[in-house]
């Protein structure tokens, strides 16, 4: 279990990475967390290469996009509840509504949590160490030593 904390719209949130993530996300949400995850890996990857061709100052075109950033946003304070909430006692915690009416000026601009967050969940939740072989190599020796 890792425990690390977020800044999201002028807020400091503990994140717990456990087994018990998956299950507040189904409980909560009613979808499949791993396969939400690999989505939103997709839509802020496209969404930051995007944003990048903004950095000019062209805010007419961002414009554009704001609907997208809105949508993946809100996707991804769905996680953000479920890390929150994992950290925090579970039985008196707020509801995803009550949660979010913590933050009173989310700045759709400010992508920098969207792109921290996807980054940890893809460390935490992606399977990657699996997919390795190297790891897999070592893995299989240590389960062949016991």
């Amino acid at each position: 279990m890792l425990q690390e904390k977020i800044n999201i719209w002028d807020h400091t949130l503990g994140l717990r990475f456990s087994a018990l993530v998956p299950k507040l996300y189904r409980d909560n949400f009613d979808k499949n967390f791993l396969e939400e995850v690999g989505k939103a890996v997709a839509k802020v990857g496209g969404i930051q290469e995007k944003y990048k061709n903004y950095e000019t100052g062209d805010f007419r075109e961002i414009k554009k996009e704001q609907d997208e950033i809105k949508k993946i946003s809100d996707e991804l304070l769905e996680f953000v509840y479920c890390l929150n909430k994992a950290d925090n006692d579970i039985f008196k915690f707020p509801t995803y509504d009550e949660w979010l009416n913590q933050f009173d000026k989310p700045n759709l601009l400010n992508l920098n949590w969207l792109v921290d967050l996807v980054i940890r969940l893809e460390e935490n939740f992606s399977g990657k160490e699996f997919e390795d072989n190297k790891n897999e190599k070592k893995s299989k020796k240590k389960l062949k030593e016991t």
